[in-house]
């Protein structure tokens, strides 16, 4: 249903307001803008060693996937703030 009502966020659309397109990238501070994301709070135990926080060894030479072990699930809106004003995501440019 989440899919459906937002069809305008795709893989596109999203990392347009990426600063980093990769993990292993440079961030780029240029195209930084303030987000908000509204949704449900999850606590995803099911990924421990994603974080940096479980690593025991060898922490130096792996990548983490996330910073935390909650999510925002499902996303139920994207805003931008644009001007001083919070635009809905497809509405941008």
């Amino acid at each position: 249903r989440t899919k459906r009502a937002h069809a305008a966020w795709t893989t596109t659309a999203v990392s347009q307001l990426a600063i980093r397109r990769t993990t292993s990238s440079h961030p780029d501070p240029t195209k930084a803008v303030r987000v908000r994301v509204t949704g449900f709070l999850m606590l995803d135990p099911a990924h421990p060693t994603h974080i940096r926080g479980h690593c025991t060894e060898k922490c130096d030479t792996k990548t983490f996937y996330r910073a935390t072990l909650w999510e925002v699930h499902p996303v139920t809106r994207i805003q931008v703030l644009k001007n001083g004003t919070w635009v809905e995501l497809p509405e941008q440019p």
